[in-house]
């Protein structure tokens, strides 16, 4: 997971997402890391920011389970949806 941090830190956003992934064990059988979810959120929102649709998806369900963020009955922001919008369309 070394090379997906350097990527991610390098601007590659499925690094970043892929690297958040393994944070909340989905990829967890491939690297040694133990789950924390505000370090997926953090970097899903990364992602997320450089328009990485998945990242974007996976921004919007921990926002709805209150994964690595609070949970409230508010939406999450609108910045998520555009990119998600835009793969669609």
């Amino acid at each position: 997971m070394v090379a997906d941090e350097k990527a991610c830190d390098a601007g590659d956003f499925e690094s970043c997402d892929n690297l958040g992934l393994a944070y909340i064990g989905i990829k967890l059988e491939e690297c040694d890391l133990d789950k924390n979810y505000e370090k997926a959120f953090a970097l899903f929102k990364k992602a997320c920011d450089g328009e990485y649709v998945r990242a974007c998806v996976n921004l919007g369900v921990a926002y709805r389970k209150g994964e690595g963020v609070k949970r409230t009955n508010q939406r999450p922001p609108s910045s998520i949806k555009k990119p998600a919008i835009a793969a669609i369309c």
